[in-house]
């Protein structure tokens, strides 16, 4: 996890965990969803 204040905007998105909670996702919605991880800089997916 990045340090620094979780308030900032700049600093917010190192604070979420990018989540696909469904049992019958395929694979192209993983890679979907790890590409927007990506691109928003999330802490994890």
């Amino acid at each position: 996890m990045r340090g620094g204040d979780p308030a900032s905007l700049s600093n917010l998105a190192g604070y979420i965990d990018h989540t696909l909670l469904k049992a019958d996702a395929t694979a192209a919605e993983i890679d979907k969803l790890c590409a927007e991880a990506l691109e928003n800089n999330f802490a994890s997916v």
